[in-house]
């Protein structure tokens, strides 16, 4: 900030007046119309807004949004000289405001190096700033507002055309810049474009005057900040009050404006006495528990009233329903599942101390802590039941519905399918996996018996009276009693091992015998000769020297031939 600019700080602050500073970045107004659209989007989006003013206006005249009755500070400042003028006056019913401008008794504007800018402050902290736009001799003149960077101006004369025109270039002091003097040619509609042979500076301001002089000097002023809209507020020292009515609590609630120049009337009201009270100067005093509000209100700026919740609770139901959720879990945490003594009463009683609790942010959490032990306690319930249908399914596949004994010749893999769907919906860990060890017993035993079937198999086969198996096929030999012998051995010990094996025995002193040969009565008239012998063996029958019959026995080891002639 440049020197002049400190001087109008320090003298707009002796006032208490709020005023931004212009800046540049303003759009081209080239026609009354034009500024008065401008002013009209300002008003819309700033809160406040100047109506052009002009040298020899006698009213500095704009509008508050919604500012019925606001105070309103004119303040009319030239930057070279770092002074101001200041008037005060307050907005009608629609938020206009008037200040009447007498020359006589304020310093009068002139064209240029006198008094620059104004600025309307409202007491709501809205505040807008304008340039004070220069006064022709004949004919209007109309300056697109410059800004710092520029190296052209343009102007539009009324009714100048075709005329030659001069303009100069000032610094903030006053001074001329040296080789600054411009000028140029209007057109047929007055418009002339003046190039500038450097880029302004914050604080500079031009002079332009025909060369006839028939429209005098006419200055504009640039500026470096764009005007800003400060729109009020209140802070207050608390946002919200959390109170134990167990514990005295009080305090005092600080609200301040963000413009002086606001009326700093503020009021407090509780929405419920029974709970907090309030008084004028905003000391507060919790009196019950429960939740209220207290206002906090600029009484001519209601619309950035505050409100601060109050929340007052008692202790004592927290801590006794604290006391018995904990008790429902195993070492007095939330953290851990239930205990097994917590049953639907235990929840029930700690419901009910819950629902006690006023303070809602403690009793949403002793709530959680309720739900999960209550979903807790409906799983176990239902493992209970779950338990009691797998139990039932895996003892029935075995003899006597007891484990300990084998599985029923009923039970097949279907059966222990089902069980294990059954085993499968348990969720208690211990009893689960004692239910699968008996599951896998059943499927061990299953798969144990499927082997010895086939082991049976194979030692019936060498018998031709299967299953008695006493008589050996025909077929049998060593090498398949051997093999059979080799199937059985290889089977874990069991009763039907130990019986297989006693059929191999069989088998192999079977294989090694031979039948004695006998031979039926024989009487002299006797076609045929009849007897046992070894099953499968040729057997030669004679009368002395001669053969009289011959031939096979049969496998059963019997034989029956006829007698040769």
């Amino acid at each position: 900030m440049n020197k002049n600019f400190k001087k109008v700080a320090i003298a707009l602050l002796a006032t208490n007046v709020i005023a931004s500073t212009v800046l540049t970045t303003l759009p081209a107004v080239e026609t009354h119309a034009a500024e008065n659209k401008l002013n009209g989007v300002l008003q819309a989006s700033q809160g406040i807004t100047l109506d052009t003013f002009k040298v020899g206006d006698t009213k500095i005249t704009g509008h508050v949004v919604g500012g019925a009755g606001k105070q309103v500070t004119i303040g009319i400042t030239k930057v070279a000289l770092g002074t101001n003028y200041v008037i005060t006056t307050r907005a009608d019913a629609n938020g206009d405001f008037v200040v009447n401008y007498d020359a006589t008794t304020t310093p009068t504007p002139t064209t240029f190096a006198t008094y620059n800018y104004i600025t309307a402050t409202c007491e709501n902290g809205a505040s807008v700033a304008n340039f004070i736009q220069p006064a022709e001799k004949n004919g209007a003149v109309t300056i697109t507002p410059a800004k710092i960077g520029d190296t052209t101006v343009h102007l539009k004369y009324d009714n100048l055309p075709n005329a030659k025109v001069y303009g100069s270039v000032f610094n903030q002091d006053g001074t001329l810049y040296a080789g600054s003097a411009l000028e140029g040619y209007t057109d047929a509609n007055g418009n002339v474009d003046l190039t500038i042979g450097f880029p302004l500076k914050a604080g500079d301001f031009l002079v332009f005057e025909s060369a006839d002089k028939s429209t005098g000097r006419s200055g504009y002023q640039v500026f470096q900040e764009t005007p800003t809209v400060d729109q009020l507020t209140m802070s207050t020292n608390i946002s919200s009050i959390t109170a134990d009515k167990s514990i005295p609590a009080t305090g005092k609630i600080e609200a301040s404006l963000s413009s002086p120049l606001a009326d700093q009337e503020i009021t407090y009201t509780s929405s419920n006495p029974n709970v907090i009270t309030v008084d004028s100067s905003g000391k507060w005093n919790v009196v019950g528990v429960g939740s209220a509000t207290i206002t906090v209100n600029p009484t001519k700026n209601p619309a950035i009233a505050k409100t601060i919740p109050v929340t007052v609770t008692d202790a004592t139901a927290t801590n006794a329903a604290t006391t018995s959720v904990n008790d429902l879990f195993i070492n007095n945490s939330p953290a851990n599942s239930i205990k097994t003594t917590t049953d639907q009463a235990a929840i029930n009683a700690a419901q009910a101390k819950v629902n006690a609790v006023t303070d809602t942010v403690k009793k949403a959490e002793l709530q959680s802590y309720v739900t999960k032990a209550q979903n807790e306690l409906n799983a176990r319930i239902a493992d209970k039941t779950a338990q009691t249908i797998a139990f039932a399914a895996v003892n029935d596949l075995f003899i006597n519905n007891n484990p300990i004994y084998p599985i029923k010749d009923t039970t097949n893999q279907a059966a222990i399918d089902a069980a294990q769907a059954k085993v499968n919906l348990v969720v208690d860990a211990y009893v689960h996996g004692e239910l699968q060890k008996q599951i896998d017993q059943a499927k061990a035993e299953l798969a144990a018996r499927a082997v010895t079937d086939q082991v049976k198999a194979s030692v019936n086969n060498l018998f031709a009276d299967a299953p008695t198996n006493s008589v050996l096929k025909d077929t049998t030999t060593q090498a398949m009693i051997d093999a059979a012998s080799a199937q059985v051995n290889a089977l874990p010990a069991s009763t039907d091992k130990t019986k297989l094996q006693g059929e191999i025995a069989t088998a192999n002193t079977l294989f090694g015998q031979i039948t004695q040969t006998t031979i039926a009565g024989l009487t002299s008239d006797a076609t045929t000769v009849s007897g046992k012998g070894e099953p499968n063996s040729n057997i030669v029958i004679k009368n002395g020297a001669t053969t009289i019959a011959s031939g096979k026995v049969a496998s059963d080891g019997n034989y029956l031939f006829f007698i040769t002639p």
